[in-house]
């Protein structure tokens, strides 16, 4: 069938089934007059399950029905009217009926990326057809864009037809109420005797209202018509209240059972509901605020008008401009008659082309918005009750399933957690600081007895009791893990979020350090402690800085990581401050172990060893380590691109950039970081506004001038001294390079020691362990003693010191540094017979045949330099292991021999990447930002095994028998110290029996060598 066949018959389907749902009649009232009324078809009920059916498809086919849908008109002429028309919902099949319109609602307004259902309906495609593609590059995109365009076109035409069943649902308000009923009939039964069914049925009509308020407005536009589709959202927000849809949502929260069987659903719908409307804008004076906005309009128009010139250029004269070095110019400016003819070339020369800059989601959320009065009253209501109830069960079920890793895969629920924890974490810190509750009309709750309730515990909203259990360390610690995981898989959006999430975290702990309650300030103190406790969450906000990108990230995710990093400082300066320098946290010593099963010991030994472990934690070491981290010439060039739109961000983000600069300048004592053409040139623009304004400069502004000026006087002494410095302005520094540099070229820096592996004599451990007691016993047993095997190491490569590289480092990072540092000791010979080797293995598994298991190589070198790189270098065994090297020891004559292997449960892909990455950084070595390549290895710490105690009792036994021994004679021996002597003797006998069947001799192989056959006494 070809595709236009396809497309009739499709067509003629669910036109048929559209046709048989039902229409409207004519039906004549009692008073005789007529009224059109819809009247469901006699199989309406199997009509609406056929088209779910096909709306269950996937792919292409579902979109087709979609869109025929959307062209019948089924949803605002069917559907809709079907469900008003059952208006008793206890019978059983106006339910059923009711309830299979919700179905189909429920698909045709459910949420979806375009971009991602276009992607995933054209990979589905390439699977399915059995054509070759041709590669050929032209071909490849026109076939790409041919494909793509009905495709795309239908799906545009789906995002605009979800926002008509929206505009639909709200022109029949009583669609709203019909679900409120539904809902309310279902979650009227009690929990334990609701069946899946009614579960289900609970979780499809929670699912209709989330569905309508994801759904996008169109944009403002210049037509009213079109103006009122974009304030729809609002309009449906009012819908809920006026409903109780959003009283029964509240009243959720207060159910611990309810709230965690649809805390997801439930946080979506708060998310949407909250979206895009700051939390300051719930309390502002509306009527002052829409007089201020237009003012400020108006401002802004009279300037533009001011700066525009209305006499034609034609008639301000020409200038001619000799130029000797070339042809003569004529330039027909204004500026050029008044002398500045070179300034009058440069502004005619061509702009610049000027990349639009990204925006991501969080930014399209910053615009400030004038609510509607009786909007902002819903929200405020809806807010204040959510700050109150929802932090108790909602927020703190989700966190738990957030730590426990349930939503890895799923980046949304985590932008929404990270959203709504975000926007009521910045509500309690206004409600706190500006005491912004009208107490007479806080909540607008349906009955007086609940708002006086709410209204006497409206103080409660401001303890920090009520978001305990959400602002903790482990809240702190899943920030840390979500901007995590969103890097790993470059989620940029949605990193902007978990960035701002964090922020607010750290805007709470320094306000509570900043107030007078006791208390507070020791949770503070707490939190504070524990975020300098964590080392490797501490070096995640500078990485975060150094990697932004401005052709992947938004300037507003700029300006969210250069804020949380300065709140950041602020918190470690803080905790500098209230703590001892060093402080040493000692635990309780461990109790017995009594009989429990195997994990209650795992787990057990676990907490018992954290217990007993010791912290050292030097509070203004670690500061001073992360200050310097913010330190280099790739933080300055990202806060300068921020300080570029200095026009446009407000004033705490001029104070953010400030601080940091005076951080880097002063602090850090490497003012000499700013000596660059490029910075300077941003610096002169700043100072020629700021200069030429007539309106008076706020305080982070005037900061930022005299920083400004302070610098540009560095630089004029310092040119004055040394006129080289005229040349370095235009090239990069790093730290070395601002040290040497301010101190004029003879500053010395220290040589740091390179990490070298201690040699051990191979001789000295495979000495033999004489025990010294046994050989005073009895000159009989010396030749015995003497045939034991010595001691061997059971693990040959403890002899080298192992290193390891930090842990901040990323896998290819930690293959470039260590690529690095054996290039310059010469061992490239060695990294090219890896990569050989693995380019053998690599070919060896492709020709194998189809399902056998490939299995595990064994590296075997080819002369005795490959042999001692690979079982004495330890950068050699370190680059091994990181391109997953296993080691294997093997018994063979007494000897213990180690080698390597690829084990065959590393992928192919695995093994090609190492290879490309090592040749990457042979050709192109790592070059850290600060420091040398040995800076990111350190020695490998391995903590000595702990030995079994020697049997105390039975040393000292034998070193008294030893003294009684030399005391007497063999003459003058007692009866008593005879049968000791026999008991001895026996004992000794024994021990002999267990050596000899150690060292594997017999008595005869011993009567040979000795000469003399052994007899005991």
């Amino acid at each position: 069938m070809d595709k236009a066949t396809y497309n009739d018959s499709l067509r003629d389907v669910i036109f048929n089934i559209c046709n048989a749902l039902g229409g409207f009649e004519a039906v004549q009232k009692k008073d005789g007059s007529r009224r059109q009324m819809y009247q469901p078809g006699d199989e309406c009920l199997a009509c609406l399950k056929d088209l779910k059916e096909y709306l269950r498809l996937e792919g292409q086919v579902k979109i087709d029905v979609l869109h025929l849908l959307y062209n019948f008109e089924t949803f605002n002429s069917d559907l809709i009217p079907i469900l008003l028309n059952c208006t008793n919902l206890h019978d059983k099949r106006q339910n059923r009926l009711a309830l299979a319109c919700v179905e189909l609602m429920v698909i045709m307004t459910w949420p979806e990326d375009p971009n991602e259902q276009s992607r995933e309906i054209l990979e589905r495609e390439n699977d399915e057809s059995g054509i070759d593609i041709d590669y050929n590059e032209n071909n490849e995109e026109h076939n790409n864009k041919k494909r793509k365009e009905p495709t795309l076109s239908k799906i545009s035409e789906l995002l605009t037809a979800r926002s008509n069943y929206k505009f639909y649902i709200l022109k029949k308000s009583t669609v709203i109420q019909q679900i409120y009923l539904l809902l309310d009939k279902y979650l009227g039964i009690v929990t334990k005797e609701r069946t899946e069914r009614d579960q289900n049925i609970i979780r499809l009509l929670l699912n209709f209202c989330r569905n309508l308020l994801a759904i996008v407005d169109p944009p403002n536009s210049e037509s009213l018509s079109k103006n009122k589709r974009s304030r729809v959202h609002y309009d449906l927000i009012l819908e809920y209240k006026n409903a109780r849809l959003i009283d029964l949502f509240l009243n959720l929260l207060t159910n611990k059972n309810d709230v965690i069987d649809w805390d997801v659903i439930l946080i979506d719908i708060f998310y949407h509901i909250f979206l895009g409307v700051n939390p300051n804008c719930l309390f502002i004076d509306i009527k002052r605020e829409t007089i201020w906005k237009a003012q400020k309009l108006l401002n802004e128009e009279m300037a533009k008008k001011g700066k525009l010139n209305n006499v034609n250029p034609h008639y301000k004269g020409s200038v001619w401009i000799i130029n000797p070095d070339g042809p003569d110019l004529v330039v027909h400016k204004q500026k050029a008659l008044k002398g500045d003819g070179l300034q009058a070339l440069d502004d005619i020369k061509r702009k610049k082309y000027e990349r639009t800059k990204p925006l991501d989601e969080f930014d399209k959320l910053r615009k400030h918005q004038i609510l509607n009065p009786n909007v902002q009253d819903c929200l405020k209501s809806t807010a204040l009750s959510f700050l109150e109830n929802g932090f108790k069960f909602l927020l703190r079920s989700l966190k738990k399933d957030l730590i426990n890793g349930e939503y890895d895969e799923i980046p949304q629920t985590m932008v929404h957690y990270s959203y709504i924890v975000r926007y009521f974490l910045e509500l309690r810190l206004l409600l706190k600081q500006g005491n912004t509750i009208d107490p007479n009309c806080m909540l607008s709750s349906s009955s007086s007895i609940d708002d006086r309730r709410k209204e006497s515990n409206s103080k409660n909203l401001y303890d920090f009791e009520i978001i305990s259990k959400i602002m903790d360390g482990e809240g702190i610690l899943l920030a840390y893990r979500m901007i995590r995981l969103l890097r790993e898989k470059k989620l940029w959006s949605e990193l902007h979020f978990a960035v701002e999430y964090l922020r607010q975290n750290f805007l709470t702990i320094k306000v509570l350090a900043s107030l007078d309650d006791i208390d507070e300030i020791w949770i503070a103190n707490e939190l504070q402690s524990e975020i300098c406790q964590e080392s490797l969450n501490l070096e995640i906000i500078p990485e975060l800085v150094r990697e932004y990108k401005s052709h992947s990230h938004s300037i507003g995710y700029l300006r969210s990581v250069i804020a949380t990093a300065h709140v950041f400082l602020h918190l470690l300066e803080n905790c500098v401050k209230s703590n001892k320098y060093v402080e040493t946290c000692k635990k309780s010593r461990p109790r017995k172990k009594k009989n429990r099963t195997t994990k209650e010991t795992f787990d057990s030994d676990y907490y018992e060893k954290s217990e007993n472990e010791e912290h050292n934690i030097n509070y203004k070491a670690t500061f001073e380590k992360i200050e310097n981290k913010f330190a280099n010439e790739i933080t300055v060039k990202n806060y300068i691109i921020l300080l570029e739109e200095y026009q446009e961000i407000d004033s705490e983000s001029i104070k953010h950039v400030t601080m940091m600069f005076f951080r880097i300048a002063k602090h850090c004592q490497l003012e000499a970081m700013f000596f660059k053409l490029s910075i300077m040139e941003v610096f002169n623009r700043i100072l020629k506004d700021y200069s030429s304004t007539k309106q008076r400069l706020s305080h982070s502004q005037e900061n930022l001038k005299i920083f400004i000026e302070w610098i540009v006087n560095k630089l004029i002494a310092q040119l004055e001294k040394n006129p080289l410095i005229y040349i370095e302005l235009l090239f990069p520094k790093n730290v070395t390079d601002v040290k040497l540099l301010q101190n004029g070229y003879i500053y010395e820096i220290e040589n740091k020691k390179r990490l070298r592996p201690h040699k051990v004599d191979s001789a000295d451990a495979k000495e033999a362990e004489m025990p010294h007691e046994l050989q005073k016993q009895s000159k009989n047993y010396d030749k015995i003693l003497k045939t034991r095997n010595p001691r061997k190491s059971q693990k040959k490569h403890l002899n080298t010191v192992e290193f390891e590289c930090k842990s901040f480092l990323d896998w290819p990072s930690k293959i470039g540094v260590v690529v690095a540092i054996l290039v310059n000791e010469g061992k490239l010979p060695i990294l090219q017979w890896l990569q050989t080797t693995m380019h053998m293995v690599v070919r060896k598994r492709s020709k194998a045949s189809d399902g056998q298991e490939p299995l595990d190589y064994i590296i075997k070198y080819e002369n005795e330099e490959q042999r001692k790189a690979l079982n004495s270098d330890p950068i050699i065994r370190l680059l091994l292991e990181l391109i997953s090297y296993v080691p294997k020891s093997e018994e063979k004559d007494g000897r213990i021999e180690q080698y390597w292997i690829i084990p065959g449960y590393v992928p192919e892909q695995d093994l090609l990447a190492s290879v490309n990455w090592i040749q990457n950084y042979v050709e192109e070595p790592y070059k850290p930002s600060e420091g040398t390549v040995f800076d990111f290895i350190q020695e490998k710490k391995i903590e000595p095994q702990k030995r079994k105690p020697r049997n105390k009792r039975k040393k000292k036994e034998v070193e008294i028998e030893l003294q009684q021994n030399e005391k007497m004679d063999d003459t003058g021996k007692s009866e008593k110290y005879s049968s000791k002597r026999t008991k001895c003797d026996t004992n000794d006998i024994d021990e002999l029996d267990k050596v000899q069947d150690k060292s594997g001799f017999t008595e005869k192989e011993i009567e040979t060598s000795s000469g003399k056959k052994i007899t005991p006494d």
